[in-house]
């Protein structure tokens, strides 16, 4: 992996050149190369050490297997763990780790074991009893982490890994950090990533430092990407469907519903102006009485009345006599 500046165009131009045509790409601030094989990897990185490039090398090939043994006994000794596996099961076993609490430091009874990478590397996790116990072997998953290396103070490699130049995290210089002339605290540092002043470069907080992916946040976008209108005709209630034909898993012919013919029958909803009509008339029928006092008394006689002639005469003489009663 190279690191990315503004010369990256003629480094890839310079390593085509000298190695032949590869695959590239740009990802976290830095460029990576896929070489073909194995032998033009070790071709490229011992090109690129040659011209002094910012880079580190992390081929799958020279990756460790990692397992983690599980249920021995807390105060069990690596060693003799490594003993075990190395001497007596013959695995090329390169280191055995007690693995700790991250905030306590508490030994946990877990022991983390790096082996080379061969054929039979692969077969320790089958095994079953460590030292006359039973015990449990899994791949090992690392914290979710950004590495960030103390001698060049870049981010996503290791010290075995490697290859560029020492970068001071005090003044710059082209040395490691423990060995600046400067051994007084920096009140106001300047970061060599980002160029801010107020933090070093392995501030957590920094613009240039890599940010990761929680899992809230990934469960947020999920439901984002996913997300869906809400649709009114999704859930509506079919008519004359029973909650027993919902559930009969062979489906059956559905029957055309019985149209039953009423000829009385009047819609229960009224038109939606009705209630207005019925105040305006109301209030027109209030001034009409205001008006014409005898109104009112003329409207109890009509009760009385027989006959439509007689009614409308009752109603002309309550509009002729506007201020007495149609009675006297």
């Amino acid at each position: 992996m190279l690191r990315y500046n503004n010369e990256y165009l003629k480094i890839l131009e310079d390593i085509r050149k000298a190695c032949g045509p590869t695959e590239n790409k740009f990802a976290n601030g830095l460029v990576k190369i896929f070489p073909e094989t194995a032998q033009k990897h070790q071709e490229i990185s011992n090109f690129c050490r040659t011209q002094g490039y910012d880079f580190h090398i992390n081929p799958a090939s020279k990756r460790p297997v990692k397992a983690v043994i599980k249920y021995l006994p807390p105060d069990h000794d690596p060693e003799n763990i490594k003993s075990f596996l190395k001497n007596e099961l013959k695995f090329p076993v390169e280191r055995v780790i007690q693995l700790k609490k991250l905030r306590t430091r508490q030994l946990l009874p877990f022991f983390l074991v790096e082996l080379q990478r061969t054929k039979k590397s692969e077969e320790i996790f089958k095994i079953k009893h460590i030292n006359y116990l039973k015990v449990e072997v899994e791949h090992y998953r690392g914290r979710n982490i950004v590495n960030q290396f103390f001698k060049c103070n870049w981010y996503h490699h290791k010290a075995g890994e490697c290859q560029s130049k020492a970068r001071c995290l005090k003044c710059e210089g082209p040395h490691e950090t423990n060995q600046c002339s400067i051994t007084d605290k920096i009140l106001n540092p300047k970061c060599i990533n980002c160029g801010e002043m107020g933090h070093v470069a392995s501030f957590r907080g920094c613009r240039s430092f890599p940010k990761l992916q929680t899992a809230q946040q990934n469960r947020s976008n999920s439901s984002n990407s996913q997300r869906r209108t809400f649709n009114t005709n999704a859930k509506r209630v079919r008519e004359n469907f029973f909650y027993s034909s919902a559930l009969n898993p062979q489906p059956r012919q559905e029957m055309a519903p019985r149209n039953i013919i009423n000829e009385n029958s009047q819609s229960l909803d009224p038109p939606s102006n009705t209630f207005k009509d019925m105040a305006e008339g109301l209030a027109e029928l209030k001034k009409l009485m205001q008006e014409f006092p005898n109104l009112f008394s003329a409207l109890k006689e009509l009760r009385s009345a027989t006959s439509p002639a007689e009614k409308l005469n009752i109603l002309m003489k309550a509009f002729d006599n506007s201020g007495t009663s149609v009675s006297g």
